[in-house]
């Protein structure tokens, strides 16, 4: 997770970010501002999501003052989200979502429930069932 701190209109991430994540093993980058580099983070074997593409460059506009701490993101559902470190980051070209560590017994068994029910709603739309008829039975499409 990289925290731009609402920064705004410049890149928070790039090429050489990436270049020096990768060589410590890092899994993905979570970036709460903007990234450049676009073609490059795209070639890579590490996943890169970010709030925003920027052009501008950030020397000058920013610098890193802590890792492995506490960082508050902006969020969809409430205006601040604030990860820890060990949180568990799942991201893709929806979104991202956080789920602290010490819940994701308890998140893991209720998204594969989630799953096979949007599994059998999907199974069952495509087969035919209208679509009122698929609401009521599951709830939500």
């Amino acid at each position: 997770m990289w925290a731009g701190n609402d920064i705004r209109g410049v890149c928070c991430f790039g090429d050489l970010l990436a270049t020096a994540m990768l060589a410590r093993g890092c899994a993905g980058v979570v970036v709460d501002g903007g990234v450049r580099d676009l073609a490059f983070l795209r070639g890579i074997e590490m996943p890169v999501v970010a709030r925003y593409r920027a052009s501008a460059q950030a020397i000058g506009r920013w610098k890193v003052t802590a890792s492995q701490i506490p960082v508050r993101v902006r969020g969809a559902l409430e205006d601040l989200v604030t990860v820890m470190p060990g949180d568990i980051v799942v991201a893709d070209d929806d979104g991202v979502i956080i789920v602290p560590a010490d819940n994701l017994d308890h998140v893991h068994g209720r998204v594969v429930a989630w799953a096979q029910t949007e599994s059998g709603a999907r199974a069952d739309i495509r087969s035919g069932l209208p679509l009122v008829t698929a609401l009521e039975k599951y709830g939500h499409l």
